[in-house]
């Protein structure tokens, strides 16, 4: 409810929205060696995401730093980071150790925001590539905004949810964003912490969840129907 109202062009498109949760039904969660967590499904589906935002919304370089990718797990932050360059190449992601990108763009001092042709290209005009994305751990980003976030979840299991159930960094992660909120999750699992059932019933009732079985999903097309009869069906099961 506390996005800025402020009419953005990504606002009115059926794929985004103000706030929009997409299910990834099929999607599972991989522990890694460092016991720590990682999705590739999600990482795939925010490549997806990305490269639709700036195509359609960034041909004059809009939305350069103005995007951020937050997830609750160091491994998962590093396969998006992964993922988004193998994408999109090294300019895609800003380097989120360089201090100068501790702070959102609009709270930059002008001349801060230069640093070589890589930080001179990523924050110019991109003709619609993916450029200077932020990818930020959920502990990482308290204070900071963007216009637009999406938030990959990560767990997918029956094992439970662990810290992403924490209501103090589900609220920082989902309170990021000005404009528009993207949220990449699997709703059967996150449905085992009452606060992200809610959250989930409550998006279902704005026909703001959609579903996907995949997240090579083409975007396009039409988006898929609302889902809360597909909710019901999921809780009765």
């Amino acid at each position: 409810e506390g996005l800025d109202r402020r009419t953005a062009p990504y606002q009115a498109d059926p794929w985004v929205g103000t706030v929009r949760f997409f299910d990834l039904v099929r999607s599972r969660e991989q522990r890694t060696a460092g016991n720590s967590l990682r999705n590739p499904e999600e990482a795939a589906l925010v490549v997806n995401l990305l490269g639709y935002l700036f195509a359609l919304f960034s041909k004059n370089g809009e939305l350069n730093g103005q995007v951020a990718v937050l997830t609750p797990y160091k491994q998962q932050k590093s396969e998006l980071v992964r993922a988004i360059r193998h994408a999109y190449g090294e300019l895609a992601v800003r380097d989120s150790e360089d201090p100068r990108n501790s702070k959102s763009p609009n709270q930059r001092h002008p001349q801060q925001q230069g640093g070589g042709a890589q930080a001179i290209e990523a924050e110019g005009a991109s003709g619609g590539r993916v450029r200077g994305v932020d990818v930020m751990t959920v502990d990482s980003c308290q204070g900071q905004e963007r216009d637009i976030i999406l938030f990959s979840c990560v767990r997918a299991s029956e094992r439970g949810i662990g810290f992403v159930s924490d209501v103090r960094r589900m609220n920082v992660g989902l309170t990021r964003a000005r404009h528009a909120l993207l949220v990449i999750g699997n709703a059967s699992a996150l449905q085992i912490s009452p606060p992200w059932a809610a959250l989930i019933r409550s998006l279902a009732a704005r026909r703001a969840l959609t579903p996907l079985p995949s997240p090579n999903v083409d975007l396009r097309a039409p988006p898929p129907p609302p889902a809360l009869e597909y909710l019901r069906d999921r809780e009765r099961a």
